[in-house]
């Protein structure tokens, strides 16, 4: 009987080692996950964009009374994902099964559809004005 449960013990795949689930690696290199770290944490200190989703909203429906700061879209223009990193991103299924925040954060980043040129011309309007604005009392100083 012991040489029959031996055999059949033998024969049974090793579930345990079959249901654990490796590591994934990550998409970050670790000195690039840390930066994003440390730029979501700028840019999310708001309360009006309190986490990644909140500025993918805001990039994706541009509103009107509260927008994201010159200071805030420099640093999400410094850290927007690479085509590279976006590939690798939007295969992901969901971002739960992310290994890091900074994953997390450029996952939904990757979902705005064309980001970067998003991230551009809102930098360019939050800075145009400030601009016009100092060309608007140069000129009243000079008439």
């Amino acid at each position: 009987i012991a040489s029959t449960q031996q055999h059949q013990f033998r024969n049974q795949p090793n579930k345990t080692l079959e249901q654990q689930q490796l590591p994934k690696p990550p998409i970050l290199d670790s000195r690039r996950g840390m930066n994003v770290a440390i730029m979501l944490a700028k840019v999310c200190n708001d309360t009006h964009y309190p986490d990644a989703q909140a500025v993918a909203r805001a990039l994706l429906e541009r509103p009107s009374q509260h927008r994201l700061s010159v200071e805030q879209l420099e640093s999400l223009a410094a850290m927007c994902p690479t085509p590279d990193e976006c590939a690798k991103l939007i295969a992901v299924n969901n971002s739960t099964s992310l290994n890091s925040q900074a994953e997390q954060f450029l996952w939904q980043l990757a979902r705005v559809p064309h980001c970067r040129q998003r991230i551009d011309a809102e930098l360019c309007l939050a800075s145009s004005f400030s601009r016009l604005a100092a060309v608007h009392t140069d000129a009243r100083l000079r008439l």
